[in-house]
């Protein structure tokens, strides 16, 4: 169960002594396969994100697939996480936080990278033992992606799909490659009726 970092940092704060012996919660990470470049399913999770971040939960959209979240949210991009791993910028210029509350990082270039190196998990833990309080991280990326970042933690993936006829068949589609590209598990579908 998740709580909501407003209600975690009072709980942690009534026991401050034990606090330094418990180790602080990991954020439920949540994967989302990529749909190219479709500004609807940016608006769905961009929507899910802000009703999470209203309801207390601090959340987090680490966009491998080209910074569709982003504008989604009307977060101007300058730099990605490649950027940032390779010192050429600040982490906070790379945090962007959207005016309505969760947090807005690109990683296509940092993906790229991490895919080329020999422990791609890695980069994930690091962004989000920086980032330290978030509750919640949509991880977008294309199949292949998901798969190398997240290794074992992936065992159900979200895809967003409209309802007519060609979306649907599209999605099956989508399943069927991911699956043959190793993505194994449970798919969560989340149909955009607007």
């Amino acid at each position: 169960m998740m709580v909501p970092m407003s209600e975690r940092s009072s709980l942690i704060d009534q026991a401050h002594g034990l606090r330094l012996h418990r180790p602080v919660s990991a954020p439920a990470v949540i994967p989302v396969l990529a749909n190219g470049r479709d500004p609807d399913q940016a608006s769905v999770l961009a929507h899910l994100a802000v009703a999470m971040q209203r309801q207390g939960y601090k959340v987090l959209l680490l966009d491998a697939d080209r910074a569709l979240l982003a504008s989604a949210l009307g977060v101007a991009i300058r730099y990605d996480l490649g950027h940032w791993m390779n010192r050429e910028c600040r982490l906070d210029q790379v945090i962007r936080p959207s005016a309505e509350g969760p947090l807005v990082v690109s990683a296509a270039a940092a993906l790229e990278r991490a895919m080329q190196a020999s422990d791609p998990q890695r980069l994930l833990a690091e962004c989000l033992g920086v980032l330290g309080d978030i509750d919640v991280c949509f991880v977008v990326a294309p199949a292949d992606g998901l798969r190398q970042l997240l290794g074992p933690m992936l065992s159900r993936v979200w895809m967003i799909s409209a309802t007519d006829t060609t979306a649907m068949t599209v999605t099956y589609a989508r399943i069927k490659a991911a699956t043959q590209q190793g993505l194994q598990g449970c798919f969560h579908l989340i149909y955009n009726r607007a």
